[in-house]
């Protein structure tokens, strides 16, 4: 399991210094609208609305495995297999990739 990114969800109509980017800042920090992210994805849930980690696993079902599954697995919009867990009252979100993603 390696860091993949910080998302950050914005404050109705908040913009972050510098704007809105589709990709990770140098640290892996993700700024989203949840209202744009998560359109057509139903009401939204509580992991849509509070900040998550996110982490690059080689294999999503054995991550998977004894954790309390929040939502998933599906289909980000890049392709990879994603899902939701909690860890200690906090939503991380497990990312499926190709070589088993970023180390950090």
């Amino acid at each position: 399991m390696a860091y993949n990114h910080l998302a950050v969800p914005l404050a109705d109509g908040a913009t972050p210094i510098g704007g809105l980017a589709s990709a990770p800042d140098p640290y892996g920090v993700i700024w989203f609208d949840p209202l744009e992210e998560f359109a057509g994805a139903g009401p939204a849930q509580p992991w849509h609305l509070v900040p998550h980690l996110a982490f690059t696993v080689a294999d999503l079902d054995a991550a998977l495995l004894g954790r309390k599954l929040l939502s998933g697995p599906f289909h980000t919009p890049q392709g990879q297999r994603a899902a939701f867990v909690e860890e200690n009252a906090v939503p991380v979100k497990l990312v499926e990739m190709a070589g088993a993603g970023v180390a950090g």
